[in-house]
């Protein structure tokens, strides 16, 4: 005995209810007062964490060392947020082309 099946639908439609690229807005520019006051808690120069102690030094000859005195990059700038990372890139570009965007 052979035999066939067959399932009929109705046509289903799905819509892509977001564009493939939208332009988002993080608001980096225009930073509402807490993001600004968050990401000035950072301190990227001196490798300052508000949440982590520092264990690395500054070594002599620039860079930093580890308790072992190995050669080392600061643990504190693995643990900023990528977004206050661009916050400080924009204000330095600010700092330097007289408060325009890029």
């Amino acid at each position: 005995m052979i035999g066939t099946w067959r399932n009929v639908l109705a046509e289903h439609c799905i819509v892509e209810s977001r564009p493939e690229y939208s332009k988002e807005n993080f608001r980096l520019t225009e930073p509402f007062p807490e993001l600004q006051a968050f990401a000035d808690r950072f301190d990227l120069t001196s490798c300052t964490h508000p949440f982590l102690p520092l264990t690395e030094t500054p070594a002599a000859g620039g860079g930093w060392v580890d308790a072992q005195g190995k050669t080392c990059a600061p643990r504190a700038h693995s643990h900023v947020p990528a977004f206050v990372v661009l916050m400080k890139a924009l204000a330095g570009w600010r700092a330097g082309h007289g408060g325009q965007l890029p």
